[in-house]
């Protein structure tokens, strides 16, 4: 079995955590809804500890981008939400998320930085992820924040307002202190995940993913590698994988621009059909099956082109080969040392490496033509590389 927190399970109880906040049972609920109390508010957070919670709320539903609605802030002695839809000119934040002197908490920063990032740069240095932390203390790489909350600190949060529509105003009260939940139990996770680290030599690893998951590259839209993302796009031989890559950066900046869902421009399972049968005519190609009539009307004629694009540029070797059966081999080698490094170290098996990074990993270390070079797969840098990846290399392939 995983050893578990324990701390003397010295769990962090409702009562304590309810002394970093001021009940706001019977008080008003701080909303900043003007740039200067913005300003203001920002630049006094953090001067006790330098720690500040960060969290937003979002829609993107019907949108490609998300729409930021809400970003709560608290250093434990203030907290604060913020109207972005007030509050036009939103610079304090981004100078708070780019100042090293304050460390910010975010659980799961991905989706909220891509939210800020709509508004501002959201680059963010000094970041502090506590679900990246629980991960490298035994819990699963995708540990809900109710979830460690309800773990660590004994606390079940309330679900009612899961789905609220962030965008109306006035918001009620009870979504806002839901909201302010949040961002609440934020500080006392990372005192107890902090000190579960620190006992076994993972902090300067959890920092080390911390800077990689503020990368602007892992919250932005990148035309160029969008293709990669498609689930099954491994199975195209190389003319239907050069031919997904000009259909997956069409569809990508469709949905830019228009700010709708890219799968309401074209479904996945409709682009890997297209890459697949590669029609030339109007006729064939509004013979795919799912195909929107409305597509094939309107952009038919570009599609086609891609397509042909695909078919001429295409290499002699797919950029992402499949798998033989000695590579098959290795991958489940590798899997299973990962899973027993896991088991022994309780890092999360799947923060160390998903099974697309191996299979990635896999073809790199073969020098299999068209793929990409070891020095780009990150079983081989940084703390991977120190916990397993020599030892691969070595032992296992």
């Amino acid at each position: 079995m995983r050893e578990q927190l324990q701390l003397s399970r010295a769990k962090y109880s409702a009562t304590a955590a309810a002394r970093m906040i001021t009940s706001r049972a019977m008080t008003a609920i701080p909303i900043i809804s003007d740039a200067r109390a913005l300003a203001q508010f920002v630049a006094a957070l953090g001067c006790r500890d330098g720690w500040v919670s960060v969290d937003t709320e979002f829609l993107r539903e019907r949108t490609f981008t998300p729409k930021l609605c809400l970003v709560q802030l608290t250093d434990g002695a203030q907290s604060a939400c913020v109207d972005p839809l007030a509050v036009q000119d939103l610079s304090p934040l981004g100078e708070l998320l780019a100042d090293r002197s304050r460390r910010k908490i975010f659980h799961s920063c991905r989706q909220d930085l891509e939210a800020i990032d709509t508004r501002l740069d959201a680059r963010a240095a000094g970041l502090y992820d506590t679900q990246l932390a629980a991960a490298f203390c035994g819990h699963g790489a995708q540990t809900s924040y109710a979830a460690l909350v309800e773990a660590l600190c004994d606390v079940r949060l309330p679900k009612a307002h899961t789905r609220a529509d962030w965008s109306r105003r006035p918001l009620p009260r009870a979504e806002l202190e839901y909201a302010l939940d949040d961002i609440k139990y934020l500080q006392p996770l990372r005192a107890i995940l902090d000190r579960e680290m620190a006992s076994k030599g993972y902090a300067e690893w959890h920092r080390e993913e911390c800077e990689y998951a503020a990368r602007p590259s892992q919250y932005r839209a990148d035309p160029a590698t969008a293709w990669r993302r498609i689930k099954g796009v491994a199975k195209l031989d190389a003319t239907g994988q050069s031919c997904a890559q000009l259909l997956a950066a069409w569809r990508e900046r469709r949905a830019l621009q228009s700010d709708r869902p890219r799968n309401w421009i074209l479904p996945g399972a409709v682009l890997l059909t297209l890459c697949r049968k590669r029609p030339t005519q109007l006729s064939s190609l509004s013979k795919i099956k799912h195909i929107a009539p409305g597509l094939v009307k309107k952009s038919g004629a570009q599609i086609l082109d891609l397509i042909a694009q695909g078919k001429r540029n295409a290499p002699p070797l797919a950029p992402l080969p499949p798998l033989n059966a000695e590579q098959r081999g290795q991958v489940k080698r590798i899997l299973s040392r990962i899973a027993e490094v896991s088991e022994q170290t309780g890092i999360s098996q799947t923060l160390i490496a998903s099974r697309p990074e191996v299979e990635d990993f896999t073809r790199a270390v073969n020098h299999t033509d068209g793929a990409p070079g070891t020095d780009g797969t990150r079983l081989l840098q940084g703390w991977r590389r120190q916990l397993i990846g020599e030892e691969i290399l070595t032992r296992v392939l």
